[in-house]
């Protein structure tokens, strides 16, 4: 789909401007028109949807870790995306007093910690092969015998290791 330089991909760049500026511009005029104050309904459920996304996202991203998936990458950077905004939207509409001191703590001890760890499992994640790389424990993994067989086609499946015993 992005291959080509010149067609979709500049098609693909100039429409994602074109909706940042649009945004911008909306931004702009919530600013100038919108309450500081509203009463919502379903507060309690919009805060328990949220908390459940990242808990299955946290369970998705470890599960996908034990397997050695790179797929780890986009379900952590999703993840990594709900804490910052989790913690956002906690700090910036507790009530004066103690819940913003509270929503503080919690961002700055949890919810933004866990963002950056998971962002980094994002960076790290496409080294990992889908199962296909040795564990730092296992021989082949000091030796490089068992990927350089499979590389040089003497072996025909790529070598697998046991996940790491507790």
């Amino acid at each position: 789909m992005f291959g080509r330089v010149g067609g979709n991909r500049r098609r693909v760049v100039w429409g994602l401007v074109g909706v940042a500026v649009a945004l911008a511009v909306w931004m702009v005029f919530l600013g100038l028109t919108l309450k500081s104050h509203a009463r919502v309904r379903h507060w309690d459920t919009a805060w328990i949807g949220l908390d459940a996304m990242e808990v299955v996202g946290l369970l998705l991203t470890g599960l996908l870790i034990w397997h050695r998936r790179a797929a780890a990458g986009p379900i952590a950077a999703v993840t990594a995306t709900l804490f910052a905004v989790d913690a956002w939207f906690d700090v910036t509409t507790a009530a004066k007093g103690t819940d913003h001191l509270e929503a503080v703590a919690m961002a700055a001890v949890c919810e933004l910690p866990l963002a950056i760890g998971l962002a980094t499992i994002t960076v790290l994640a496409p080294r990992w092969q889908d199962g296909h790389r040795p564990s730092s424990m296992s021989p082949e993994a000091s030796t490089g015998k068992g990927l350089n067989r499979w590389a040089e086609g003497t072996e025909t499946t790529a070598p697998r290791t046991t996940a790491p015993s507790k």
